[in-house]
Parts: structure tokens; sequence; C-alpha cells
């Protein structure tokens, strides 16, 4: 028995394996370690209180309430934040796979000088052979990568369709389902 392929990425799918390798390297080394610097509003709260104690302009109880207010002003802009670099890193990385999809498909034989998933699905559907086709859906973690991608493509256009298409699919991917979203909405905050 001799193999048609001989080296690691003679299989595509070693550079999908790497690539998610990588990436979840550059989370954990990177992105979560940036999300834990950013101040919550505990510790604003307590940064407020503790500077206005030492002040000893205020007592303990004024100390505190003012805590407490500079807490619920941090608030909003703190999930907007860390939502918007968990978006952020989920855009970059949907891109990343975006791009090999289509360099992985140029190398067996793709011509097209567009891009889409659904030609990507068609292209790769075209290449199986025989009487053994199998649905996308058919594979184990397809279903993975399509939910993936409506989120990714709801969070890039902000439309209703992308909206109300997630929504049909993936709903359990949505904060609020029974929330009223309508075009342009920022789709961070749904």
């Amino acid at each position: 028995y001799t193999p048609t392929k001989i080296h690691r990425y003679d299989y595509m799918s070693n550079n999908f394996r790497d690539m998610l390798k990588d990436l979840k390297v550059l989370w954990i080394n990177e992105f979560s370690k940036a999300i834990h610097i950013i101040k919550t509003p505990k510790q604003v709260e307590d940064d407020v209180r503790v500077s206005n104690l030492m002040d000893g302009i205020l007592d303990y109880d004024e100390a505190c309430a003012s805590g407490i207010f500079a807490s619920l002003k941090r608030e909003k802009p703190y999930k907007f934040v860390i939502k918007s670099i968990y978006a952020q890193f989920f855009q970059q990385m949907m891109a990343q796979i975006d791009a090999l999809c289509l360099r992985v498909i140029v190398s067996q034989g793709y011509k097209n000088d567009d891009f889409s998933k659904k030609l990507f699905d068609t292209f790769i559907q075209g290449k199986q052979v025989g009487n053994d086709k199998i649905d996308f859906f058919g594979y184990a973690h397809y279903g993975i990568y399509d939910r993936a991608y409506l989120v990714w493509n709801f969070l890039k256009h902000n439309s209703l369709r992308s909206y109300e298409e997630l929504k049909r699919k993936y709903p359990e991917m949505i904060y609020d389902p029974d929330s009223k979203y309508e075009n342009g909405d920022l789709s961070l905050s749904v």
C-alpha cells in the first residue's frame, strides 16, 4: 500500500487544522489577555471608592456611593468594548477561514474570480465522485461552520435578511430572539 498523498499539506484538512490551532493560540495568548486588562465596572468602583477615601474629603458612605455611580457609568462602555473584541477576533477568524477555503479550492482547480460560501459548497459538491456524494449537512461538523458563517455574515452586514436567516436556522445565536431587529441596527447588540 502506497498513499497517493505523501506530504502533510497534500491533505487539505491539515491546512485548516493548523490555521485553527494557530487562531486558538492567538486567542489564548493575546486576545483573552487583552480582555483581562480592561477595567471592569467593579474595579472602577473599587478604585473610585479607595481614591475618595484616600482624599479624606468624603466619608465612607459618600465614597461608596461615588464608587457605585462610577461603576454604573462604566457598565455600558465596558460591555461594548468586550463585545467588540470578541466580534473583531471572530470576524478576523472567519475572514481567514474564508481566505483559506478559496486558496484550497483554487489549488483544486477553481478558476472563478468570484467567491462565496455558496460557490464554495457547489465547487466541493462537484468534486465528489460516484454514488457516495454526501450533502454538506451530512458532515459531522459542517453545522458549526454554517452557524459561524451566518453569524459572521450578520456581523458584517447588519441587515434584516442576515438577521432573519440566522434567527431561522440558529435562534440560540441571538441574545434576545423576541427583540425587534431593523435593517441597520448594530448586530453586535443582538
